[in-house]
């Protein structure tokens, strides 16, 4: 029995050297073959990493707009800005609207963006009938890049014009007699149609307009200044009124009270020219300034307390309160207008002293648009 299990131990001891033996001759194959596939992989790394890719891209922002209300055969605009935020230069080539009412004014195409730059596109809206209004804006670039869609909608109203006054009504205080005292009247349209101001009458004889001749037709979202001045003949108060006719729906007719006292006690007064200033189209980012001419037109001195800006982007300079001026001297006021963001804006600067005309403000407008193609 031992000299069997001898026997037994032995052959597979025989049979693991054969097998071993063929494995020992496949072994140079295996390693050839790992090696071909290892500097195969190594070849994929290398031509990866050495040569690179580059991706183009673009983006618009914002990714949608709203309008608001928009009337009937006006035209709004907006401004969305475009951006190769990829890493290879790009150019958009092609910009579509589903809906023709709306429209990209003053598009230039094809439009080049290198890596990091930004463009702009304006897209306006010209609706023809009341209602929801929708579409989208696709744009389309080259170098294998994506297009992108901007939504838009718009709600449209019925046009009608809309009459503002400021002010309400005018206290011209204590002027000497001889003297003229003079305030701006403002006429806004804050409607969505043209307003056509068909007549400005004025009571009181010394109470007088000028600055604007009837018709007048302000377009929606403007305004016009007038300047209704105080000339006493007399000493004592005496009262008037401006009226106004126009076409807005609601209220033709819109009066302002107006009233003054004549004295023989010596008085400053202060008056500014222009009697308003309007700065145009300023894009955002490039500030725009204008003067004023300040003179005290009275006969006793003014004593300014106080200078101050209301509007956003409006400020001023060159006269620091407290200051004097002097009968008939004069001092520059310079108004710049800076706009951060686009739109049409109103303001005003308004001087407080002891003048006749104690509260003195000068009205301020300007429309902000967006710059051009910026890196």
């Amino acid at each position: 029995m031992r000299n069997g299990r001898v026997q037994t131990v032995v052959s597979q001891i025989r049979r693991t050297r054969k097998e071993f033996g063929h494995l020992l001759e496949l072994l140079p194959l295996i390693l050839m073959a790992s090696q071909v596939l290892l500097l195969s992989g190594c070849a994929g790394l290398l031509s990866s990493s050495g040569k690179g890719t580059t991706a183009a891209s673009f983006q618009l922002s914002p990714a949608s707009i709203s309008f608001g209300q928009v009337a009937v055969g006006k035209q709004a605009t907006q401004v969305i800005t475009v951006s190769n935020t990829g890493t290879a230069a790009l150019t958009v080539t092609q910009v579509k609207l589903s809906n023709l009412q709306f429209s990209v004014p003053g598009m230039s195409l094809p439009m080049a963006l290198a890596v990091g730059q930004t463009g702009s596109i304006t897209v306006a809206v010209n609706p023809r009938s009341a209602g929801t209004l929708t579409g989208t804006l696709s744009a389309q670039g080259d170098s294998g890049s994506s297009p992108v869609v901007v939504n838009l909608s718009a709600m449209v109203v019925s046009s009608t014009p809309q009459l503002s006054v400021s002010p309400s009504s005018i206290d011209f205080g204590s002027v000497s007699d001889g003297l003229k005292s003079n305030t701006s009247l403002v006429l806004s349209n804050l409607g969505s149609a043209n307003l056509t101001v068909s007549m400005i009458t004025i009571s009181g004889a010394e109470f007088a307009i000028s600055g604007i001749s009837t018709p007048a037709t302000i377009s929606a979202g403007q305004s016009v200044t007038a300047v209704v001045a105080f000339s006493p003949t007399a000493v004592g108060g005496t009262t008037g009124n401006v009226s106004i006719t126009s076409n807005d729906p609601v209220n033709p007719t819109v009066n302002v009270p107006l009233s003054g006292t004549g004295s023989t006690a010596a008085s400053g007064q202060l008056s500014g020219s222009p009697a308003s200033l309007s700065f145009g189209t300023v894009g955002v980012g490039s500030p725009s300034s204008q003067s004023i001419q300040l003179t005290n037109t009275g006969n006793a001195a003014v004593h300014i307390t106080s200078v101050s800006a209301r509007g956003t982007g409006f400020s001023a300079t060159g006269v620091t309160a407290p200051a004097t001026l002097s009968p008939s001297q004069t001092a520059t006021l310079s108004v710049t207008f800076d706009p951060t963001t686009t739109g049409n804006v109103t303001g005003s600067i308004t001087i407080l002293s002891d003048a006749s005309n104690s509260t003195f403000t000068i009205p301020l407008s300007g429309s902000a648009a967006q710059p051009g193609l910026a890196v």
